[in-house]
Order: structure tokens, then C-alpha cells, then sequence
């Protein structure tokens, strides 16, 4: 039932390629938001801090596409040619819980299921991003608006658990597809759909690390898992780190490659190399510390305390 919802998602996600109109998207959004719910209450309903979740995703997307659609009915009442105001980029802004809207995101990421943070956090994206695309025209606006995003970003660096740095990765990336929409669809398409694949790789792993809120200094203990997953694992963030050669690279040098101004896209890079700090450290983490039964990782814990207060 779940894969059902799960394909149902993706499909209104994917209707949106082929709508003309924003009404229609905002129907899209919609009947994702819609099916998304069923997800969510499939996690642990008797966790409170859940329950607090659920009715924070269902209040924002809910005060979201209110503004959204209240902001449609005045341009279409008083007859004026759709581009987008700001008052709607916000509410797409904070639909998808991009910066500065982007702390119920973190908190909502934190309790539920790594299934349910794939769908909130790359399938939703898709159709906001293809209104911001299509409907916005203002290439000053995107510029400005991925460099402060990607700045916010830089705030996984100071996060201890790993749904926490996920999401700022996330949002880092996010500032990417929102630079691509300047440099046109076909790097913005390319650097979504590989973004998505990577994703599924990740969250199948951690959610086989059966991590809910791994923290970084104790992810992957007492664990025994196979050289090939653990190669695979250090392959999929390697990528999201968009390190050469390996698959994450590629969007990347082929935006900067299209760009028309390197200096625009230099923040970006800036700030990616930042975060390259977190992804180690997940990786370290995970490489040093697994195998290890708890009663050894408590020593080495104690031992690291003791040298680094």
C-alpha cells in the first residue's frame, strides 16, 4: 500500500511537466501534499514529538497553498499577466522549507521515517521548483536568492545529527537547481533527476543503519556490514559531495560549464567545499567506527572525551 502511495506521489510530481497552467501545478502540489499524508502516519503514531510533526507539515503546506492560491484568485481578478509576486515566491519558499522558512523542515526531517524524508525532501521539490522555473522571471532574483540559501546551508556544518546535516545538504543542493533555472531546463532537469537517484541510494542505507537520529560521532556502531554496502554507502556521499569523478561531480561542472558568468556561480562552489567538512565526517565516522560493539565504542568514547574535552 505504501509503494502505491509512493508511485502516486511521483506520478502527480511528474504531471506537473506537462501543465500549462500554474493553477494546474498548484492542483499538483496538492494532491502530493494529499497523498503524502497516509506516509506520515505510517511512522511510529504513538511518538508525541510525531504527532507534533505532522500537524506542523499539515499547518505550513496548509498556510502555504491558502497564500498561494489567494495570490492566484487577485491576478486572475483583476486580469493581470502571471508573474510570479513575491508574495507567492514566499509561499513556494516556505512550502518547500527553503531558508529563511527552513526550521520546521529540520524539525518535521528529525521524526519520521528515512522513506518519508526522501518524499519531503526531493519528490515535493519538484513541482514548486517548476513553478519558480516557468512562472518567475527574474534570473537577478534566483542569483541572489541560491547564494543566501546555500549560505543558510552552511549551518549543517554545526549539526550533530546526520537528518539534520541531510536536510542543509538538501537545501545546498536546492540552491543549485534554483541557480540552474538561469543557466536553462536541461542542467536544471539533469541535476535533479541524478540529485534523486543519489538520494535513494543514501536513504536506503541509512535506513538499513536503521539510524532514526544517528548522531556523527556514533553512526554505524555495532554494525556488521558487508564490504560492497559499505562501499556503496561511501560511494553515494562522495557523490553528494559532488567529488570527482564520481556521479555528483557531473551536474555540477556541466552547469558551471553552461554558465555565462563563473563569478556567479563561484558562492556556490564556496560554500560546497564548506560542507565537504560534514560529509568526512560521516564517512570517518562511519569507516572508523564499524564493527565496533558498544562496550568498545563507549571506551574509545570515554578515551576521546578525556583527550578532547
Amino acid at each position: 500500500m505504501i509503494m502505491f502511495i509512493t508511485l502516486m506521489i511521483t506520478l502527480w510530481s511528474l504531471i506537473c511537466l506537462s501543465c500549462s497552467s500554474i493553477i494546474m501545478i498548484w492542483v499538483c502540489m496538492e494532491m502530493v501534499s494529499f497523498f503524502f499524508f497516509p506516509v506520515l502516519l505510517n511512522n511510529n503514531w504513538g511518538s508525541v514529538s510525531l504527532k507534533v510533526s505532522v500537524w506542523k507539515f499539515f499547518f505550513i503546506q496548509g498556510l502555504s497553498s491558502m497564500i498561494l492560491f489567494l495570490s492566484l484568485m487577485y491576478y486572475s481578478f483583476f486580469d493581470i499577466s502571471l508573474n510570479l509576486s513575491y508574495l507567492m515566491v514566499l509561499s513556494i519558499l516556505l512550502k518547500m522549507g527553503l531558508p529563511p522558512f527552513h526550521k520546521w523542515m529540520v524539525e518535521v526531517s528529525e521524526n519520521i521515517s528515512w522513506r518519508s524524508f526522501y518524499i519531503m525532501n526531493v519528490i515535493q521539490k519538484f513541482p514548486p521548483l517548476l513553478v519558480l522555473m516557468v512562472w518567475l522571471d527574474n534570473s537577478n532574483f534566483l542569483l541572489f536568492y541560491s547564494w543566501i540559501s546555500c549560505l543558510f546551508s552552511i549551518y549543517g556544518i554545526f549539526c550533530h545529527s546526520v537528518r539534520q546535516f541531510m536536510v542543509y545538504s538538501s537545501i545546498m543542493n536546492i540552491s543549485w537547481m534554483i541557480y540552474s533555472i538561469n543557466v536553462g531546463f536541461k542542467p536544471f532537469l539533469m541535476f535533479f533527476l541524478i540529485y534523486s537517484i543519489l538520494m535513494v541510494f543514501t536513504t536506503v542505507h541509512f535506513h538499513n543503519f536503521n539510524a532514526k537520529s544517528a548522531e556523527f560521532n556514533d553512526f554505524g556502531v555495532g554494525g556488521k556490514y558487508s564490504t560492497t554496502f559499505r562501499l556503496s554507502f561511501v560511494f553515494c556521499i562522495l557523490s553528494l559531495m559532488g567529488m570527482p569523478p564520481f556521479v555528483g561531480f557531473y551536474p555540477k561542472i556541466f552547469i558551471i560549464h553552461n554558465s555565462t558568468n563563473f563569478i556567479d556561480c563561484f558562492p556556490l562552489l564556496l560554500f560546497s567545499i564548506i560542507m565537504v567538512y560534514s560529509y568526512l565526517k560521516i564517512i570517518f565516522g562511519f569507516i572508523i567506527l564499524n564493527g565496533l560493539n558498544l562496550k568498545s565504542y563507549y571506551k574509545l568514547n570515554s578515551f576521546m572525551s578525556f583527550i578532547v574535552p
